[in-house]
């Protein structure tokens, strides 16, 4: 047809779209949980806390999907309530976590405790990411 480019007469394939289940969620919002607490307890951050999520994201989650099936979106609104303390994402939403003065030897500084989630397994974060890329490859 005169007029209409190559690209806007091709066939578009039908959309990927993952199935997420209960127990992936949780297992997906577990690990995400246990990199947050690892990064606030890690005193030497040189990147934001966005930043290292959307790195851990990109570099760690998203890739145990074929290509397409998951945006680093969709992931990062999936764990949004986990992330948040070290983000800031969501506290138009929701109250910031609580400040709880946490009596050490060492020192009476506040530090941040994160809400329990109510799907949490208390698996290592090894087991998790196992059990994701295995359970992902067999529902695709």
């Amino acid at each position: 047809l005169p007029g209409v480019s190559d690209t806007a007469m091709k066939p578009k394939r039908p959309r990927k779209k993952f199935q997420w289940t209960p127990k992936i969620k949780s297992l997906l919002i577990e690990v995400v949980r246990q990199k947050v607490e690892m990064e606030l307890a890690n005193k030497n951050k040189i990147l934001s806390g966005e930043e290292i999520i959307i790195k851990f994201l990109d570099n760690t989650i998203k890739p145990l999907w074929p290509k397409g099936w998951v945006q680093r979106r969709t992931l990062y609104k999936l764990t949004e309530t986990v992330h948040s303390p070290l983000t800031g994402a969501g506290t138009h939403k929701k109250a910031a976590p609580k400040k709880v003065f946490v009596k050490t030897s060492q020192s009476s500084q506040p530090s941040t405790i994160l809400p329990p989630y109510e799907g949490s397994t208390q698996a290592s974060y090894g087991s998790v990411m196992e059990f994701i890329s295995d359970n992902t490859k067999s529902i695709l």
